[in-house]
């Protein structure tokens, strides 16, 4: 049995396809099948019910699943640890994060830890929260950077600051002037502008809105936060912004008020897969990003106490078809 069988192994039970499975391992489909059938022969059992152009485990490929996982990932580990130790600090980090954090904590996290680790390539993936989970699970993210609600025992999770958000109104605004706070019965005429809700962070703010009254004032959507700052900006309406939006960079067209009757916040989040072992590369990326959102968010900021796993990360091996390939 050889660990390279393991790795396309994995991928066939991943993709529950030869097909799909060849084109992530990059090599041909036969080469593929002819050592997964190998792989049968040597255990002299069937890991694969063929039904058509889809693949499921059997039984005894299922006991192999659970166990190839394991020793895949520790040897990928090893040879991770391996690497580093044998000269200048190498490695390459694939960060997913999702669209309304990205712009404001991960460029200057990203420069401040190039500069310490130059040696080390940084691959960076804005994408939604759905897609940076799926592809933690495939083996093809290391670390994702979101906002929780993360549910799934699969992933360990670690809490990095309580972000609130703030009304954004133009500098000009009557209401900016000389205040702190704004209730939302003063917002009664204020046309709103919102995220879209294919962000969670949309979805959020659609609910705050509903829940204070302000649901039938919203005259405009987007799909990114920067073009919400410019429609604001030039006035054509106010907004709820998350705080980094302002931390990071002062903008002397926006002026941004607390909520009196409600502060909403929302939790940011570190994610990884809870049964893969983190390269020293990844340990030390979130070091730097817990360093940069506590110099950005201050006393918001949560010490990282214990990585919080949600299940102790110590779930059964995923199923297959979500599973961590080793093929990426």
């Amino acid at each position: 049995m050889e660990f390279f069988q393991l790795r396309y192994f994995l991928a066939v039970a991943e993709a529950q396809s030869f097909t799909r499975a060849a084109e992530r391992c990059h090599v041909s489909q036969p080469s593929l099948s002819q050592q997964i059938q190998k792989l049968e022969e040597e255990l002299e059992q069937k890991l694969f019910h063929r039904l058509g152009r889809k693949v499921l485990l059997t039984q005894a490929g299922e006991t192999l699943f659970r166990h190839a996982w394991e020793a895949v990932n520790q040897l990928e580990a090893a040879r991770r640890e391996i690497a580093t130790s044998a000269g200048p600090f190498r490695g390459k980090i694939i960060v997913g994060a999702i669209p309304t954090i990205a712009p404001y904590l991960l460029p200057e996290t990203i420069r401040s830890f190039r500069q310490r680790h130059p040696d080390v390539e940084i691959l960076l993936k804005e994408e939604l929260t759905e897609h940076i989970l799926t592809s933690i699970l495939a083996g093809e993210t290391e670390l994702g950077v979101l906002a929780l609600p993360v549910d799934d025992p699969r992933f360990i999770v670690e809490k990095l600051a309580v972000e609130p958000l703030f009304f954004a109104f133009p500098s000009t605004h009557p209401l900016a002037r000389g205040k702190q706070s704004v209730r939302s019965q003063d917002l009664a005429n204020e046309p709103l502008i919102l995220l879209d809700e294919m962000h969670c962070l949309g979805k959020q703010l659609a609910d705050f809105c509903r829940r204070h009254g302000l649901s039938s004032r919203v005259n405009c959507r987007s799909a990114q936060l920067y073009t919400i700052e410019r429609l604001i900006a030039t006035g054509q309406g106010i907004s709820l912004l998350p705080a980094m939006a302002f931390l990071q960079d002062r903008k002397p067209s926006l002026s941004f008020l607390k909520p009196a009757d409600e502060l909403p916040t929302r939790t940011i989040a570190a994610v990884r897969h809870g049964r893969r072992t983190p390269g020293a590369a990844t340990r030390l990326f979130l070091e730097e990003l817990r360093l940069r959102i506590r110099t950005l968010l201050g006393d918001h900021f949560l010490s990282p106490e214990t990585a919080i796993p949600l299940g102790n990360g110590q779930s059964d091996a995923p199923a297959p078809q979500k599973s961590p390939s080793a093929c990426v």
